[in-house]
């Protein structure tokens, strides 16, 4: 008598076996890159909106006064005119932060020149910081956006709702679309927003 052969997997289920790994890899490189990505950009913006706050903080402790820059309505952003002042650098930094205190440290920034995200961007004699999200179109915002108290109530209007803020320094990013609505804060492009109040 001979051993009953051993049942073999069919056709069918070979093909479904092989599918249902083909979605489990698609869904996984999705997910790593942009699932998590997603959620890793996010909180490192959250990251830097604080990091930004706390700098300012620290200037204005050892200062007794925040960076004299003028403030625009929709944000100063964390360009050169900033960022030097944090980082001592430049004529204008040696000016407001005469002793060269280094209130800011980052990550370096990447991609290619002109198109630069993620990060702190620095030579011996310029600096600007930017939010992680790579962001090709000239018209999208690159930089964080702060806002600060300038009449020394500890209090700001926040520019998105007009509410009054009991907080002395305000920074946000403008997300992955790079875009703002100051007048709206339900609008469409104000959902990715990443606020150091909220």
């Amino acid at each position: 008598m001979q051993p009953p052969a051993k049942p073999r997997p069919s056709y069918r289920s070979l093909v479904l076996l092989g599918l249902a790994v083909a979605i489990l890899l698609v869904w996984g490189f999705w997910y790593r890159d942009v699932g998590l990505d997603r959620n890793g950009r996010t909180l490192s913006a959250k990251n830097e909106c604080a990091n930004l706050v706390l700098a300012l903080n620290a200037y204005f402790d050892d200062y007794g006064h925040l960076p004299d820059i003028p403030m625009p309505p929709g944000g100063l952003p964390s360009d050169p005119l900033l960022m030097n002042i944090l980082l001592g650098l430049g004529p204008e930094g040696l000016l407001q932060n005469p002793k060269q205190i280094l209130y800011y440290q980052g990550s370096k920034a990447r991609g290619a020149t002109g198109q630069e995200y993620g990060g702190l961007l620095r030579t011996n004699t310029t600096s600007e910081l930017f939010d992680p999200w790579p962001k090709p179109n000239p018209d999208q915002q690159r930089h964080y956006l702060i806002l600060w108290d300038i009449d020394g109530d500890n209090q700001i209007i926040d520019p998105f709702t007009g509410q009054t803020l009991h907080t002395p320094v305000l920074t946000w990013s403008t997300g992955k679309d790079g875009q703002q609505d100051l007048t709206n804060p339900h609008a469409k492009v104000n959902k990715d927003n990443i606020y150091s109040w909220k």
